[in-house]
């Protein structure tokens, strides 16, 4: 290998000054300018006619003509895009976009049967309906006999959402009441009729009541003492419920077999629920029968207490009786106990 410099051959100056001045020229056309959205940095790339690159529409004039725009068409020639028809279905809120296929009276069961959440999604591809909240609160249909009294149930279910812990920074345990009842055209309805949310412990002291004790006073003197079981029995034995639900995993299990073991006797059954999705799906598939206003409640504290946690969910501090309620209507309606109502507007005259 030899030692010897390399030398190379010099570029001829023409070419050089050639270069340079291509370079200076190129330097100095006009620029894009669109800045980045990340950095801020303007675009230095040569700008087209319009003053924007070929990246940023410098290449894309559109139409500017109205037999352009009517060349802009869909396939199907419906719905033409920056017209003034394209604009006028905007304004209009609501408005079929194909009413010969969808019409009014289709549109409307479709969204009885989703409830309105799905049914934005679905229908108006908006993943919020306007009003916003699985749960509105003016669903809620409000009972208010003169007598005071509930109506006569036809059967009643207690569904339990346990935490199974009295400790304040964990969630708490909950449980609601509801009773099936036939209104006034025959119609089946569902009714809240109790609810508590509480930190319990899984099971209270246990205590014999002296034969000469009433139940009402044994109670008063113990209830301090009682745990998530004492808590459940109790409820259940005041209102009469016919079935219990229990969520069909983990402790829930537990919970139901100690209770059966220690008040298998009661009259009222108890029912584990094997739940299907997550917290928000469960209820996404509950909403409709709320939107329908097929759900009474009675003004108590304890009701508003659940009205006003299902109008905050998902983004309330509690969510327990929630729980509770969807696992309740959703077994309802699984039984054929509360069928979902079709709603369909009145025929329009040709």
């Amino acid at each position: 290998m030899s030692n010897e410099p390399v030398v190379r051959e010099r570029e001829p100056i023409e070419r050089v000054r050639a270069r340079l001045e291509a370079l200076v020229m190129a330097n100095a056309a006009p620029r894009c300018g669109a800045r980045s959205k990340r950095t801020g940095k303007p675009c230095r790339a040569a700008a087209m006619a319009n003053g924007r690159c070929k990246v940023h529409g410098g290449k894309s004039t559109g139409p500017r003509t109205p037999e352009g725009d009517g060349s802009s068409l869909l396939t199907d020639g419906r719905v033409p895009r920056d017209t003034a028809a394209q604009l006028e279905l905007e304004e209009r809120e609501g408005a079929l976009m194909w009413p010969e296929r969808f019409g009014a009276r289709e549109v409307a069961r479709i969204k009885a049967e989703l409830g309105p959440y799905m049914a934005s999604g679905r229908l108006e591809q908006m993943p919020v309906p306007d009003k916003g909240g699985i749960f509105q609160r003016d669903w809620w249909q409000p009972w208010d006999s003169p007598d005071g009294k509930f109506p006569v149930f036809s059967y009643i279910v207690a569904s339990l959402d346990g935490a199974f812990t009295e400790k304040e920074e964990n969630d708490p345990s909950a449980l609601t009441v509801w009773g099936v009842f036939q209104n006034e055209e025959g119609k089946s309805r569902i009714m809240l009729v109790h609810a508590w949310r509480k930190h319990l412990p899984f099971s209270g002291v246990r205590n014999d009541k002296p034969p000469n004790e009433t139940v009402a006073a044994f109670k008063h003197r113990t209830r301090a003492q009682w745990g998530l079981l004492e808590w459940v029995n109790d409820t259940c034995e005041r209102f009469k419920v016919n079935l219990l639900l229990i969520e069909n995993k983990g402790p829930g299990i537990s919970a139901a077999q100690e209770l059966q073991n220690r008040f298998g006797q009661k009259p009222w059954g108890v029912h584990l629920v094997k739940i299907k999705g997550d917290k928000v799906a469960r209820a996404l598939a509950a909403q409709a029968t709320f939107s329908q206003e097929l759900v009474y409640a009675p003004d108590r504290d304890w009701s508003q207490m659940a009205i006003d946690e299902m109008a905050n969910f998902p983004k309330g501090r509690y969510d327990d009786l929630t729980d509770s309620t969807t696992q309740a209507i959703l077994f309802l309606r699984s039984t054929g106990l509360l069928a979902p109502m079709q709603k369909s507007p009145p025929r329009r005259r040709k």
